[in-house]
């Protein structure tokens, strides 16, 4: 900031200048000097010619400045009309890249959908032929269990015409021997009925009385030798062997040793006596 000139000055304000202007109002300052000693006329002549110079330059400058401004409008114009040419350009590659990213990413969508449409064709096939497959396993495993029911049922049958043929042979086995077994009885009862007729017969012939010149096999009846020594009845003597018998058998239980025992001819001897 520098304080005003006196013909601009009022109060001590001071003024904003460049230097460009603090050059121009010193050459100004210098000529006002120079003029100091000039008459009224002339130094209104002066003031004049200064303020009309001025007025000059402030026109040329206006002219300048409105130059200027056309220059930059003009700048400013072209700018922003490459600006706009430029933002068209890239508004115009935008969208270039956008229809092309838009194709590429349409061209990616068809690709994945006849990729998912042939996988899944694919996988509906492998379904198809996996059904197919577990169809014909069924039907497979249906006429084998068919087959194999068919096979116990006839296995059934069979062993069940077995056993009935098998029981029917067991009943008429059991009734062929029931009826054996009543004919049997019935024979034996004959026989019976026929041995008890005959030995009825036989004991009334026997119990008939017969001469022995009547006897048509007699027989010689053998010759016994009496027992030395024996002077007891027969009752006796049988009484006697039962005895001997009894301790020929029971002595050593009842304590007698093996040569303690008397002999037959000892106890016939010994009852003699009494």
């Amino acid at each position: 900031l520098q304080p005003a000139p006196l013909p601009y000055a009022t109060d001590g304000e001071f003024i904003k200048m460049t230097d460009v202007e603090v050059a121009r109002r010193l050459e100004d300052l210098k000529m006002f000097t120079r003029h100091a000693g000039l008459g009224v006329e002339q130094r209104i002549e002066i003031a004049k010619q200064q303020q009309a110079l001025r007025d000059a330059k402030k026109l040329a400058k206006e002219e300048m400045n409105k130059n200027k401004e056309k220059a930059r409008q003009a700048k400013e114009a072209e700018r922003n009309e490459r600006l706009e040419q430029q933002r068209k350009e890239r508004e115009l590659k935008n969208q270039q890249a956008l229809e092309a990213k838009k194709k590429r990413e349409e061209e990616l969508a068809r690709q994945k959908a006849e990729e998912a449409a042939r996988k899944a064709q694919e996988k509906e096939q492998k379904r198809q032929q996996a059904l197919l497959q577990k169809e014909q396993e069924l039907a497979k495993q249906k006429e084998l269990m068919y087959a194999m029911e068919m096979e116990r049922e006839r296995r059934r049958q069979h062993m069940a015409l077995i056993k009935q043929l098998e029981l029917r042979r067991k009943f008429e086995e059991k009734e062929k021997k029931k009826h054996q077994v009543i004919l049997d009885k019935l024979i034996q009862r004959e026989k019976k009925l026929v041995m008890r007729k005959r030995d009825t017969n036989i004991l009334a012939e026997l119990r008939k009385p017969q001469e022995d010149s009547e006897i048509v096999d007699q027989t010689v009846l053998p010759s016994f030798s009496r027992i030395p020594g024996l002077k007891l009845t027969g009752t006796g003597y049988a009484d006697l062997l039962m005895v001997f018998e009894f301790l020929h058998n029971f002595g050593e239980t009842l304590g007698f040793g093996e040569y303690n025992v008397p002999n037959l001819f000892m106890f016939h001897a010994t009852v003699r006596q009494f």
